[in-house]
């Protein structure tokens, strides 16, 4: 009697295993299958910027692989534009960006683009451009030829992108690049094309108030000096100036000052420009070409302070100046800002300096 009772417990206790071990193997299974609808509904949705290239007319920023960089980072105002009713970019974006080879000659007014095993020979005030691809040449008669400007070399984009296998979307003044199957379409794409457009305007913005020690610059408040708070932009009889500390500081530019001559040396998007508390002379050299500007109260000491007037900056440095209350918004020179058009971005900088 004992040994049978033993053997139904035995029994039972290995019935409850066999239900643990198939409601264990059950929930694995769920869980695998769950794990496995969630891989592929990731996969089902791919990133379509990836790899594609987004660039914004009359800017100088490129978005790829969700990095913002310049065009040239050395000048801000090399910029994608719009000439003749088609979008031209310098010829450096196919080698900052796609990583290809550029060659100039200056004698020949020739340029000589290589990218995918494929070159692509361009002449300034010839619509005729020369494909070599392996051994084979061909010549095909496009819209517009090669343009200088500003001594840079810009290249009409459709002819030669789509001739190195890109896909060019272009949509108000975002222009999408891209490869194989990857196409864009405006209705389809449309909150995507709003992303970028607010990402690529806002880049290298800056937005502050007088009075106010900080800066806003690339979703980030920098402080015009962290070890001095006083220095900060103002106003005074009705002219607006920064200091010239958020020059270096803020923008990256380079300041010397000459105590003894009361002047002050700024160089800063490849132009060098020479301004003075005691003459309304300002002297400007961009790329060694000499300029003279009469500029009235342009450069001023206040409170021990050296200030710039923010219309000298914007008119030497090639920026853009928009004001909408007391926030003040500086952007590149051709990105500029509409208060009905760009509310929402305008709304969302204000927010961000109070």
């Amino acid at each position: 009697m004992r040994n049978k009772l033993v053997i139904n417990i035995i029994i039972a206790y290995f019935v409850v295993l066999c239900i643990v071990f198939f409601v264990q193997l059950n929930d694995t299974e769920n869980n695998e299958e769950s794990y496995n609808q969630t891989v592929e509904v990731s996969v089902s949705k791919p990133d379509k910027m990836r790899d594609s290239v987004a660039l914004k007319v009359g800017s100088s920023s490129v978005l790829l692989n969700d990095k913002l960089f310049s065009i040239d980072p050395k000048d801000e105002t090399i910029i994608t534009k719009v000439i003749n009713n088609e979008v031209f970019v310098p010829a450096d974006v196919f080698s900052n960006v796609f990583k290809g080879e550029v060659s100039w000659n200056e004698e020949l007014k020739e340029l000589v683009l290589r990218y995918n095993n494929k070159a692509v020979i361009l002449k300034e005030k010839d619509r005729e451009m020369k494909v070599i691809d392996n051994i084979d040449e061909n010549e095909k008669i496009i819209q517009n030829s090669i343009m200088i400007v500003d001594d840079n070399v810009y290249v009409p984009l459709r002819d030669v992108a789509e001739e190195f296998g890109k896909n060019v979307f272009f949509d108000g003044d975002i222009v999408i690049l891209s490869d194989g199957e990857t196409v864009f379409d405006s209705k389809n794409d449309k909150g995507l094309i709003g992303e970028l457009l607010e990402r690529l305007k806002l880049r290298n913005v800056y937005a502050f108030k007088n009075n106010n020690e900080t800066v806003y610059f690339n979703s980030k408040l920098i402080s015009i000096d962290e070890n001095n708070n006083e220095i900060v932009p103002v106003s005074e009889n009705g002219i607006n100036y920064i200091p010239v500390k958020m020059i270096s500081s803020v923008f990256g530019g380079e300041t010397v000052w000459n105590s003894e001559r009361k002047e002050i040396t700024i160089k800063y998007n490849q132009r060098e420009a020479v301004f003075s508390s005691k003459s309304d002379n300002v002297y400007v050299d961009t790329n060694n070409k000499k300029d003279h500007f009469i500029m009235p109260d342009a450069f001023k000491i206040l409170n021990e302070y050296s200030y710039l007037s923010l219309d000298s900056f914007a008119d030497v440095f090639g920026k853009n100046i928009f004001i909408d209350g007391d926030c003040i918004i500086i952007s590149g020179k051709d990105n500029t800002f509409d208060k009905e058009k760009d509310n929402d971005i305008i709304m969302k900088i204000t927010q961000s300096i109070k």
